[in-house]
């Protein structure tokens, strides 16, 4: 991809972890308990780093929001994925997110109710066999989600 007229296009291949605007006051949401732990900061980055800006501020803009930051700052780099919460990222995250639940409410059934069931208890290879069979295209489809994300961050001095 590459720069060009102050707009950097990127091709990534790795996702930030996209924590949506739950509420933080309340305790049912990702964003409420990413706030409990230095979740963004040791986990969850996605750096924009400009070196030799020569501007005192920038308007950053990735996705349909946008941002100052000094020019010390960008130096400092800038962790995108804390301070976007709704990015390019969030439609590409919610279908693996997805895909990913389906496998896991798959695994609860397969350990909790079918590994536990007459069949299993006369043919527990046979349950598992077939369980496996039944679950592998639940892991194809995770990844299959999980495709590069093509994203502009544009840079603007100011």
């Amino acid at each position: 991809m590459g720069y060009e007229n102050g707009e950097l296009r990127i091709e990534s291949h790795r996702y930030p972890f996209c924590i949506g605007d739950g509420d933080p006051a309340k305790s049912d949401n990702i964003h409420a308990g990413a706030l409990l732990v230095p979740f963004n900061q040791e986990l969850n980055r996605l750096m924009l780093v400009v070196k030799n800006a020569e501007a005192k501020s920038y308007q950053i803009s990735w996705g349909d929001q946008t941002r100052t930051y000094t020019a010390e700052q960008l130096g400092q780099g800038v962790n995108l994925a804390e301070d976007f919460r709704n990015n390019p990222f969030g439609s590409a995250f919610k279908k693996v997110d997805e895909a990913v639940a389906a496998k896991q409410a798959y695994e609860t059934k397969q350990i909790k109710e079918i590994f536990r069931s007459p069949a299993a208890k006369s043919d527990m290879e046979g349950t598992v066999a077939n369980t496996e069979a039944e679950r592998a295209p639940l892991v194809a489809a995770i990844k299959e989600a999980f495709v590069p994300v093509v994203h502009t961050i544009k840079i603007v001095a100011q």
